[in-house]
């Protein structure tokens, strides 16, 4: 059974390139949930405890919510800790490089101009 569960988690993430694995055990928990409930006769639903399968819903919502939060916080570290490295590098450059510094404004200048297509609205800002 577990191979079985293994098996299906590696082709949910084959399905899915850009989700992680615990998107991909998060979508088979999901859709064990609903082929349970699809596969409870309608005679047997009363006995079905909905409070339970609620409680368990907003438990599944709450561990996706803190994932996708997770990694919302950590791209922005990521981000803040690129531009103070690229802030560091080029002020770096212009005082103790100055011609290097200068030489490689221009060619990033070049580079976006030529490229203003792609980056409609962007900035390069040294």
């Amino acid at each position: 059974m577990s191979q079985e569960n293994f098996k299906a988690i590696i082709e949910e993430a084959e399905r899915y390139k850009d989700a992680d694995y615990t998107e991909c055990i998060m979508r088979l928990i999901g859709s064990n949930i609903l082929e349970a409930l699809n596969s409870v006769p309608k005679e047997n639903i009363q006995n079905v405890d909905f409070i339970y399968l609620m409680k368990s819903a907003v438990s599944f919502t709450r561990a996706a919510t803190y994932k996708k939060n997770i990694e919302y916080k950590t791209e922005d570290i990521n981000k803040i800790g690129v531009e103070q490295v690229r802030s560091m590098l080029f002020t770096a450059l212009a005082s103790d490089h100055p011609e290097l510094y200068k030489e490689l404004k221009q060619i990033l200048n070049d580079k976006f101009n030529s490229q203003k297509s792609l980056f409609k609205g962007a900035l390069i800002i040294i």
